[in-house]
């Protein structure tokens, strides 16, 4: 335990040489309470991180599985939220989020959708909003291999 104590004391001081930590010798050890505090947020800190790994992943899924419909929003488009994709001839469409996608007020840049659908306007649905470096290390990785 004196071991662990003295190799965080001197991580802790390698990382911010302000803190000027020292190992007491009479420290006494850690009440059952602090003891499940410290559990709880480690256990808290692992399961975001848990969480935002398998969110991550999930995501590079669906992206090789639907690599060819990858929508992004047109940047100077006179239109506000219009989407722009590679499936449509004209990249003068405009296409946008279907109303009842949980997308529709958040206008990612980058989205993976399902299926286009014509109605009063042309929609995307099925979305998943993906990061733009999924995007590129995926692309990065398809021209390697």
């Amino acid at each position: 335990m004196r071991q662990l104590r003295v190799q965080l004391t001197n991580l802790i001081n390698s990382i911010n040489p302000n803190a000027n930590l020292v190992v007491d010798p009479k420290m006494k050890p850690p009440t059952k309470i602090q003891v499940n505090f410290v559990l709880s947020i480690i256990c808290f800190i692992n399961n975001l991180i848990f969480k935002q790994k398998k969110e991550k992943l999930l995501r590079q899924i669906i992206l090789s599985g639907f690599i060819d419909q990858i929508g992004y929003l047109k940047k100077n488009s006179h239109l506000p939220n219009a989407y722009a994709t590679s499936n449509i001839d004209s990249k003068e469409e405009n296409i946008f989020v279907h109303p009842t996608s949980s997308l529709y007020r958040q206008c990612p840049d980058w989205v993976v959708y399902q299926e286009l659908f014509k109605g009063s306007k042309l929609f995307l649905k099925g979305l998943i909003f993906i990061f733009v470096f999924c995007f590129l290390i995926h692309i990065l990785t398809l021209s390697f291999f």
